[in-house]
């Protein structure tokens, strides 16, 4: 089979998972973008579903942008690396991005002196062991799976 028969569809599925987990990158600074004001999304009739539909084609530009870069590499196992440390990426900025755009600061988090700090800081540590330590892992796992491929493929090579 040619090869092209296989790089495209491998590097459609990582651009689909590339722009799916995108959301929480492109998410949080799509709200900023379009003003300052979170509450002008409940003002403005179809302020909610405009962001909505921005984050979602800027998601479909990444998935496409992804999937035509990885389909230029040739050797699949180079081609899969590179995914693999993609996706990693990804999933490391999604965390970034979630702790930055929380509104929680570090001193919330060591003067937990009010019941509302004690609620944000109970939340955030739920997050933390929730969602952020296993898209970390997964990130770090996948990173270290695209490194051993693109060293794999580097060997394969001529």
């Amino acid at each position: 089979m040619n090869s092209v028969w296989i790089r495209w569809p491998i590097s459609v599925v990582f651009g689909i998972l590339s722009g799916r987990l995108g959301f929480g990158i492109v998410g949080p600074f799509v709200l900023p973008l379009m003003g300052e004001d979170p509450q002008w999304t409940a003002d403005m009739p179809g302020g909610y579903q405009g962001m909505l539909v921005l984050a979602v084609i800027v998601q479909l530009l990444l998935a496409i942008v992804i999937a035509v870069f990885l389909a230029r590499i040739e050797n699949i196992k180079r081609l899969i690396g590179w995914g693999c440390i993609v996706l990693g990426t990804i999933l490391l900025l999604n965390v970034l991005s979630t702790a930055l755009f929380s509104g929680l600061s570090l001193q919330d988090l060591v003067e937990a002196d009010t019941r509302a700090k004690n609620d944000a800081a109970t939340a955030f540590w739920f997050w933390v062991i929730a969602m952020a330590m296993p898209f970390v892992g997964s990130g770090l796992i996948l990173y270290v799976v695209g490194i051993l491929f693109l060293r794999s493929g580097r060997k394969a090579q001529p």
